[in-house]
């Protein structure tokens, strides 16, 4: 059974909101991810359905979840960044290989949103910083 529109939106939501924006901001600066994905918008895609397909999300921790509730809000252009990123990389998913029951994603993500958000970080740093996947 494919992934519903509703489904679909609550995973990017949950990434999404416990990603680790500071630290993307403060390090790659967020128009420098969003450049990265617009230049690479296919294999971006290919890539984050992989990632949704493959990854444990088991990775949380007491540390994670105090960092993510101190965490301090981005100013307006960031927020607009983060929602472009979530959006460049949702249109590019290959939604039609996600079977939200089959692949367990309530359990995997919805359920551990520490550890999701945590591991979507580090998905968007290696994104920016890993040279063997083609991007550009």
């Amino acid at each position: 059974m494919e992934i519903t529109v509703q489904q679909s939106h609550a995973l990017m939501s949950f990434l999404g909101n416990n990603a680790d924006w500071n630290y993307l901001f403060e390090n790659f600066g967020l128009d420098n991810i969003v450049e990265k994905i617009e230049k690479n918008n296919d294999l971006a895609g290919r890539l984050l359905t992989e990632f949704i397909l493959t990854e444990d999300f088991g990775f949380d921790n007491v540390q994670s979840r105090k960092k993510n509730k101190t965490r301090v809000f981005l100013e307006e252009r960031g927020i607009i960044l983060t929602h472009k990123i979530l959006r460049l990389l949702a249109e590019n998913i290959r939604w039609s290989m996600i079977d939200f029951k089959r692949d367990q994603l309530q359990e995997r993500i919805i359920r551990n949103p520490f550890g999701a958000g945590q591991q979507f970080t580090n998905f968007l740093i290696r994104i920016m910083v890993d040279q063997e996947l083609g991007l550009i």
